[in-house]
């Protein structure tokens, strides 16, 4: 036997016994714990299930899945735990009774790479000791639950809660008249402008800067190229999750592409952070600021001393970014997804109409005023948060302790993600999820509380529920109503004029959308002059 070959017998061996030592401790680690792990597929030695989770529309196939392991599953990837729910009760046991033990976020490559740990560190050091590779980590959405999270919360409630959320009431239902007139002008461009009409309703709240509604608008598209990143954020999508040394290899390595992307993404998400903030305080000092969440932070910290000034600007900065970057995906692909729908199912939307003319009449638009008096509007939002959940699988929580669920071992440390999409597809709560019903959320001229409301289980849980839940709301109420009201929407046809018949199809990410249908709209007689006045 050469050299060459003895030296390969015996990497062979080695790679063998750490091979079999890593399985005898899995073994033995197993025979420690107080409970069975819940039910999953088989993993293999050392990368254990990472070939078994879904990587393209993970929702549908953790929901197969489920029809063998059931609604509590577990997977193991390269020794960490992955917890999937698939029904509503463990959902509510877990995260509402027993919140405090699933209330942080796993802390994965893509979501936050830490340089050193930091769950524990006081807030105001967090910004000093943290380096992510998407440039996220000023979003609390991805914080794990400490004093930075805490203290980021109070900041974006304080702007977000029912009672001030009606201030916005103005600037939501101008620009949702503004996306009438751009529908009318040009439905090609349906989806584009949908998006810059949350956009900018967003910005113009958050910062007081009158945007166009159009994606060439510079504040528009430094946001938008910093939202993309969001996609990413799929937790155990990615083989980084577990092999975080990846992210180390230098970037002119071929296969590293994806890490140059990287670098790429985290300085657009800076720029989206502090693009807009430089560009607020700049209007304030100049004494042409208009009314904002922006304008009153930096008010606010006009009252501050110098040494806690800095650390609170940090703050107020990142909390104005967040609204946007919270808001405009989710948004958007329930609009988007509520048109589709709306094309598909004539009845609804022709039931839909003749609610608003009855109660809002012809001579003018919906106002929030209207809403109490328009319970199929409101069928109608619930339906569509349902039919195709903009965000499927949410984002992941982390459990910070060992527990036990119905017998079944839930350890610390493990990635905990609830399946959105299977709890609102339940053909036991909702018959024929696949189509779109409004009715079954109505009954006797009201909305039936009796059935499962969509609107608890798409923010999010506990006390990491959406802070933003409610403007999201009324957002979509008064785009909605406004839309029926004034607008016809067509399935797309061919040259004979048919309806064209398309399977639809979902694009695959932390937030998703109908991505393979397209609308048309037209005026509706009795209120095309109500748009046309708007110009």
């Amino acid at each position: 036997m050469d050299g060459s070959s003895a030296i390969a017998l015996l990497v062979s061996a080695w790679s063998c016994s750490l091979i079999l030592l890593f399985v005898k401790f899995q073994q033995s680690a197993a025979s420690l714990r107080p409970g069975r792990l819940p039910p999953g597929p088989t993993p293999l030695p050392l990368i254990g299930n990472l070939l078994d989770i879904p990587r393209v529309r993970p929702w549908l196939g953790f929901n197969d899945m489920a029809k063998k392991y059931g609604n509590l599953m577990h997977f193991r990837a390269l020794g960490r735990s992955i917890i999937i729910i698939n029904d509503p009760d463990t959902v509510m046991d877990l995260f509402e009774k027993r919140s405090t033990v699933y209330l942080s976020r796993p802390q994965t490559i893509l979501s936050s790479l830490y340089v050193s740990q930091i769950a524990h560190a006081p807030f105001e050091q967090c910004n000093h000791v943290v380096a992510f590779r998407t440039g996220w980590e000023w979003n609390m959405a991805f914080f794990p639950y400490g004093p930075k999270w805490k203290h980021y919360r109070r900041a974006v409630w304080a702007y977000y809660h029912p009672d001030v959320i009606a201030k916005y009431y103005p600037c939501q239902t101008e620009n949702a008249r503004r996306l009438l007139s751009k529908l009318l002008s040009d439905d090609t461009r349906l989806v584009e402008h949908v998006r810059s009409a949350i956009g900018a309703t967003l910005v113009t709240i958050t910062y007081g800067v009158d945007v166009t509604m159009d994606s060439s608008d510079t504040l528009l598209s430094t946001f938008e190229e910093g939202v993309k990143s969001i996609q990413l954020f799929v937790s155990g999508s990615s083989v980084l999750e577990f092999i975080p040394i990846l992210s180390r290899l230098p970037t002119w390595l071929p296969g590293t592409a994806y890490l140059r992307d990287l670098a790429r993404t985290r300085q657009a998400t800076y720029r989206m952070r502090d693009v807009p903030w430089n560009a607020a305080k700049e209007a304030l000092s100049e004494g042409r600021a208009s009314e904002s969440i922006a304008r009153s932070m930096v008010e606010r910290l006009s009252h501050l001393s110098d040494d806690v000034d800095l650390g609170e600007e940090m703050v107020a900065r990142d909390v104005s970014a967040i609204s946007y970057a919270a808001g405009i995906d989710t948004t958007h692909a329930v609009l988007c997804n509520f048109f589709v729908a709306m094309a598909l199912y004539p009845d609804v939307q022709k039931a839909a109409q003749a609610e608003l003319d009855a109660i809002v009449g012809q001579s003018r638009l919906p106002e929030f005023e209207d809403r109490d008096n328009l319970p199929y509007i409101n069928a109608i939002i619930k339906e569509t948060l349902r039919w195709h959940p903009a965000a499927p699988l949410g984002l992941a929580h982390r459990s910070t302790e060992d527990d036990i669920h119905e017998g079944y071992f839930i350890p610390e440390g493990s990635i905990v993600m609830v399946n959105v999409w299977s709890i609102m597809n339940d053909p036991a709560v909702y018959p024929e999820p696949e189509k779109f019903i409004p009715e079954r959320f109505f009954k006797e001229g009201r909305i039936d509380a009796a059935v499962r409301d969509p609107f608890a289980y798409l923010f999010g849980f506990g006390p990491r529920i959406c802070p933003g839940r409610h403007y999201a709301d009324a957002s979509l109420f008064i785009t909605i109503a406004s839309v029926l009201h004034t607008l016809n929407i067509h399935p797309p046809r061919d040259s004979n004029g048919q309806p064209i018949q398309t399977e639809l199809r979902t694009t695959s990410g932390l937030v998703v959308h109908i991505d393979n249908y397209r609308c048309t709209v037209t005026p509706r007689s009795a209120t095309e002059e109500l748009i046309r006045n708007l110009d």
